[in-house]
């Protein structure tokens, strides 16, 4: 470090002062990190023995990540074996990628592990009195800290199982899914798994293959269901859906779900255009396992923009492998019977698993404070709220898709710029705008999400990351790129949207060989299709076609925006190159959507029966699924037949996108595809067993 370097980094530490950090879990290690690399000194508390947070506390039996390991790793610590295998971190090996990310920057001897929060004060200097306990020695101590940034999360404090109202009464065993270790405790019980998220579609799995009878009870609407894919320690989700995967045994392709995610996915994935997720949705229903919570999705209508993820179908498996029994939420508890909304019970019911979530709490603030900031929708981006300048929330987001710890990556490094002056406080530090553009955010967020009003934390990634990014003045010069480095400009538009794009102003050359090497999904023309058709409809009819609030489409005037669209329509050939090509592709995935017989049906229930059906139903075989399962089976034949050309020249295009060896040979990838489809449908219909890769 030079001397001038040194200097700087005192006067930042005079300027900040002390920071207080509350948790080392994934948001508490970036927030440290990212302080300490610019100069402020910092302290870190963390209840526990370790770093990981919830990772560390509710490791059960063979729990993953439900997204890979590229997208959940910080940028500026990728994966240690590499970009192009996308495999999913296990909790324990999720742990240990934190304890390395400690060393490799130096901040691992600032953790005081073992040390609990009791009390925050605020003085009237505003600098705060943090009162810690050394759990070791029982001892407290209070030290003075000019910032706190909290980075504990909110899913630390279950519900009590027996306090939750409609528990009351029951004479058998009741868990919240925080306590669940191992299937093996409930192996030939009867069993009710309440829930409809991830720890309820995993827990539900587990529990169905070994309990003597199961059932789940849900609400009307679960999370849009979307298998996890890779590294599944379940064999009932391997290799049977989404046929564009990693897998560690090398059954499937190198690639994951999250792949899909890219900015062009998320602007299309929308009711104005039904979006290539939904295509997904008809593929899955092909397969057994999935069929069932393929069927809610499109039962349903929702989509990657209009509910949160489930991105485990679990459940899925567990009602149509192993017989578990779906069931409205449930209404009353008496001994050991449950009663269930629709008047149905279960009898002699051993356990209850209640995955039903936490309640979010932060018990070392005062009320006065607690009242303001325990609505993470009261702070800016979930981060800074507008009565105070010296306390920081980080990581309190739960992204529909997407993942919590490069969002706090990003509030972090947002957190690190505003305390060294680097940037200024949104809106030049006017409260009232501030609170204007939380209001704003609220609103669009409550609108967007059907759960929204109940998950307080609820939001967008590709929004949130993408607004903390202009805040942060993080963006790179996306004009600049598209012109000198037009292969990179693809890659973000089309590839998968995460925060190594935010680094490239740091080292362009390091992080854009690691965007380059992330794979890109066998999706990417329908992607580019319904983008440009989007772009298209913009420009012709204006505002009434909404991208995400992020995109700033409503500081293009009338002018501009329709002389644009003079320019390009007026060219035939962009017509009859890229317009008319790109409308028919997105006119061909809008009606396999719309014309699909589950969406039919729903749709006939939603509007002319006036009777839509709940998720819990949806589940439920009916008569209708070997027709609904036939129709699915022609409508994809029929999209594979018609987008061969477009699919075979997709495998070409990627092997540029990620920086294949060869690009140019397109026989040699051409070859490659129709590999990759034979084995896709041996896949999807249940008939791969063998191990194999395209890359053979």
């Amino acid at each position: 470090m030079t001397s001038k370097t040194s200097k700087a980094m005192q006067i930042r530490k005079a300027r900040v002062g002390k920071v207080c950090i509350i948790g080392a879990g994934p948001s508490g290690i970036t927030a440290l990190k990212e302080l300490v690399e610019v100069g402020i000194d910092c302290e870190c508390f963390e209840i526990q023995t370790g770093t990981g947070g919830l990772y560390k506390r509710d490791n059960y039996e063979n729990s993953v990540h439900t997204s890979s390991k590229i997208y959940t790793s910080f940028a500026c610590f990728p994966p240690a074996d590499g970009m192009r295998q996308c495999g999913h971190y296990t909790l324990p090996d999720y742990c240990e990628y934190n304890e390395r990310y400690l060393r490799e920057f130096g901040v691992d001897g600032m953790v005081r592990y073992e040390h609990k929060i009791e009390h925050l004060e605020q003085r009237d200097d505003k600098t705060w009195d943090v009162t810690v306990c050394d759990l070791k020695t029982t001892a407290s101590f209070t030290r003075n800290y000019n910032v706190v940034v909290v980075g504990s999360g909110t899913h630390t404090h279950a519900p009590d199982p027996k306090s939750v109202s409609f528990m009351k009464g029951f004479a058998g065993q009741v868990i919240h899914s925080n306590q669940f270790r191992n299937s093996c405790d409930f192996e030939n019980k009867k069993v009710v798994v309440v829930g409809g998220g991830e720890s309820a579609s995993d827990i539900a799995c587990k529990v169905a293959k070994v309990a003597s009878q199961s059932y789940l009870a849900c609400r009307a609407r679960t999370g849009h269901v979307t298998p996890r894919g890779p590294h599944m320690p379940e064999d009932d989700h391997l290799c049977h859906y989404h046929h564009h995967v990693a897998d560690p045994e090398n059954k499937c392709p190198d690639e994951s779900f999250d792949l899909d995610l890219s900015p062009a996915h998320f602007c299309t994935a929308t009711t104005q255009l039904g979006g290539v997720s939904s295509y997904r949705d008809i593929i899955g229903l092909i397969n057994g396992d999935f069929y069932p919570g393929m069927r809610t999705n499109l039962m349903t209508g929702s989509h990657v923009n209009s509910q949160f993820g489930t991105k485990n179908a679990g459940f899925s498996s567990a009602v149509a492998r192993y017989g578990m029994t779906p069931k409205p939420p449930i209404d009353r508890c008496d001994g050991r019977t449950v009663y269930f909304e629709d008047g149905t019970t279960a009898e002699d019911v051993d356990c209850v698993v209640l995955c039903i979530g936490y309640a979010p709490d932060f018990p070392f603030l005062p009320c006065d404070i607690k009242m303001k900031v325990m609505n993470p929708r009261n702070s800016l981006k979930h981060c800074i709220h507008p009565d105070f300048d010296n306390f920081f929330i980080i990581g309190w987001v739960r992204p529909a898709f997407g993942n919590i710890p490069t969002i706090s990556e990003m509030q972090s490094r947002w957190v690190a710029k505003l305390l060294t002056g680097r940037v200024q406080y949104p809106f030049g530090g006017d409260k009232d705008k501030m609170r204007a553009q939380i209001e704003a955010d609220r609103a669009s967020e409550e609108a967007q999400y059907a759960s929204a009003k109940r998950i307080k934390s609820l939001a967008s990634y590709y929004v949130s990351v993408n607004d903390i990014a202009t805040y942060a003045e993080l963006h790179p010069n996306y004009l600049a790129i598209a012109l000198k480095d037009p292969l990179l400009g693809a890659k973000i538009l089309l590839g998968q949207f995460n925060c190594y794009i935010f680094r490239l102003n740091e080292d362009y050359d390091k992080y854009r060989d690691i965007i380059m090497q992330i794979p890109t999904t066998h999706f990417v023309p329908f992607d580019l299709s319904a983008f440009l058709t989007l772009c298209h409809l913009w420009l012709i009819l204006g505002n009434v076609i909404r991208f995400p609030d992020c995109v700033p489409q409503d500081r293009v005037a009338m002018i501009p925006r329709l002389g644009l669209a003079a320019l390009l329509f007026l060219n035939p050939y962009y017509r009859y190159v890229v317009a008319y090509p790109a409308a028919a592709v997105t006119l061909l995935i809008y009606l396999c959507l719309k014309l699909n017989s589950i969406v039919l049906e729903g749709n006939f229930r939603r509007y002319v029966l006036r009777k839509p059906m709940p998720a819990y139903d949806c589940l439920k075989p009916t008569a209708w699924d070997d027709f609904h399962k036939k129709y699915a089976f022609v409508q994809f034949a029929f999209v594979n037949l018609v987008t061969l050309p477009m699919d075979l020249c997709s495998i070409w295009a990627k092997a540029f996108l990620e920086n294949r060896p060869d690009p140019w040979n397109a026989p040699k990838h051409i070859k490659q595809a129709f590999k990759y489809r034979d084995k896709m449908h041996a896949m999807l219909t249940g008939k791969a067993n063998e191990k194999w890769s395209i890359w053979d």
